[in-house]
């Protein structure tokens, strides 16, 4: 942390210091005869002890009016003491709040942090975070899935039935039974085929890794499209606003 008192001597190096790119100055600009900045000056001589030793990229400094006229930035004032914050030798805004130490030092400092931690997550940043979340999870669940349980019995079922057929093993004919009426008692859906026997046993295509479509996913799009449908309204609105204001 630099800390500069403005003189004649010194303002070249205060100017470009205040000019270098991405360094944040916060400075004093005060007259020897005005009393407001009379009952600054300890309060501020106590925030440079407390800055002096701090590791932080900054600039702090005190300009006197008398040299406003020699100093490279913007130094309108509309009275004295201002306290005015520059990034890069650009005015960037007048400091506000309460003139003691601690509130001055924790608003310069909140200063320089944001200017270490870079830009701030916008909203299409958090989407494309979103999008990449949830294509990991569903590669997860494509390399975890497998058949289901009903598949599964089906798959077991024909094995059986094959081996009877091949006549390698007789006792695979009872398990074959088994199987396809387990098969009959758990199959839900209308689609499914009936009148499976273990002589007319056909092969069915399979899918490995199929999605079942569970309540948490229906409410899940339903919660999508609504968020969608009142997107949509929002900016139908807007653009109506707008185009009536314009007119």
């Amino acid at each position: 942390m630099k800390i500069i008192k403005v003189t004649p001597q010194n303002i070249e190096s205060f100017n470009k210091e205040l000019k270098t790119p991405n360094i944040i100055a916060f400075v004093k600009i005060y007259s020897d005869g005005c009393g407001h900045c009379k009952n600054l000056e300890p309060k501020w001589d106590k925030l440079e002890k407390e800055m002096e030793n701090d590791g932080a990229k900054g600039l702090l400094a005190s300009l006197s009016v008398n040299d406003l006229d020699d100093a490279d930035c913007d130094t309108n004032t509309m009275g004295v003491p201002t306290l005015r914050v520059y990034q890069g030798g650009r005015r960037i805004m007048d400091y506000e709040g309460k003139r003691e130490t601690k509130d001055m030092k924790l608003f310069f400092k909140n200063l320089l942090k944001t200017k270490k931690g870079g830009k701030r997550k916008t909203k299409k940043r958090r989407r494309k975070n979103k999008t990449r979340k949830r294509r990991r999870k569903n590669k997860t669940r494509k390399k975890q899935g497998g058949l289901s349980k009903l598949g599964q019995l089906k798959i077991n079922a024909i094995l059986a039935n094959a081996l009877k057929n091949a006549n390698q093993d007789d006792t695979f004919s009872d398990d074959a039974v088994n199987l396809l009426q387990e098969l009959h008692s758990t199959s839900d859906n209308k689609n499914e085929e009936e009148g499976l026997d273990v002589n007319s046993l056909k092969l069915i295509k399979y899918t490995t890794g199929g999605k079942k479509t569970t309540r948490r996913r229906k409410t899940n799009r339903r919660r999508k499209t609504n968020r969608r449908r009142k997107t949509n309204r929002r900016r139908k609105t807007t653009r109506r606003r707008k185009t009536t204001r314009r007119k």
